[in-house]
């Protein structure tokens, strides 16, 4: 949990100001990540929806015992 909000910000700002990578330079890097990961074995073109099954099951077990704020 963030509980300094003010340091949060000030590393965003100083993070932003030494950013010097143009957007097709930030996409260039997203997708090498990703053409590593595949390499490694992960995002493989095997069933993408296998086991969606059972974690769509938990989400309704675990959003039943959340409290609705808006009543």
């Amino acid at each position: 949990m963030i509980t300094n909000h003010k340091e949060i910000e000030k590393f965003e700002k100083e993070f932003n100001a030494k950013d010097t990578l143009t957007l097709d330079q930030k996409f260039a890097i997203l997708n090498s990540l990703y053409e590593q990961a595949r390499h490694l074995g992960h995002f493989t073109d095997n069933d993408l929806l296998d086991g969606l099954d059972g974690d769509i099951e938990l989400a309704r077990k675990l959003n039943l015992n959340v409290p609705n704020p808006s009543h």
